[in-house]
This record gives structure tokens, sequence and C-alpha cells, in this order.
């Protein structure tokens, strides 16, 4: 008489606590899926692999441009130049990432000259 209903309460905790186990690792997972989505919001080149390296240096592995290490067949390289400023190198890296268009980058070009 009254084997087995003693220990009902024992399961009725364990139930609860995987529950809690189980809510617990779903907010861990949306939590890190978060961060992996805010700390990789920056977008990866479209391509890579030979010669797609920093502008006017070849990428690895790949041939030497045929136009010298100067400046390329469309002026000079981003970064180069006499005179270049911090703040006229990030402005041509924004624009080469696509973070600002054509007429955003000439009139900030233009404020920047003076």
């Amino acid at each position: 008489m009254g084997y087995g209903y003693g220990a009902s309460w024992a399961w009725g905790l364990l139930g609860f606590l995987f529950s809690v186990l189980v809510i617990v690792a779903i907010v861990v997972l949306v939590l890190l899926a978060v961060r992996l989505v805010r700390s990789g919001s920056h977008p990866a080149p479209p391509m890579s692999g030979p010669g797609m390296g920093p502008p006017g240096q070849p990428g690895m592995g790949a041939a030497p441009s045929p136009y010298g290490p100067g400046p390329g067949p469309y002026g000079p390289a981003a970064g180069a130049g006499p005179g270049m400023t911090p703040a006229r190198q990030i402005l041509d890296e924004r624009f080469a990432r696509g973070e600002i268009g054509a007429d955003e980058y000439h009139e900030l070009r233009r404020h920047l000259e003076g």
C-alpha cells in the first residue's frame, strides 16, 4: 500500500528543471546568434583569390600588376599620393566598400579638399 506514489513529486521537479534548462538553452542560443550577427555586420569581399589584394598591391599568389607598383590604369591607388590625409583615406575606403555612393563621395571629397 502506497508503493510508488511517494516519488511522483520527484518526477514533477525533474520535469520542471528540464523545462527551465531548455528555456535557458534557447535564450543563450538566441543571444549568441544576435552577437554573431552584430559582430559579423561587415560584408565579406565579393571575391577572394589571386589579384584581389589591397589596391595597388597584388593578392596572395598573384602575378605583379603590369602597370607596376605605382598608379594603376585608373589613377593612383587608395592611400597613395603625397598629402593624402587620414580622413581622405577613410573616405576612399568607404567609397570602395560601397558604404557611400558616388555623389556623396564627390561632395565629401570637395569638402575635405577645402
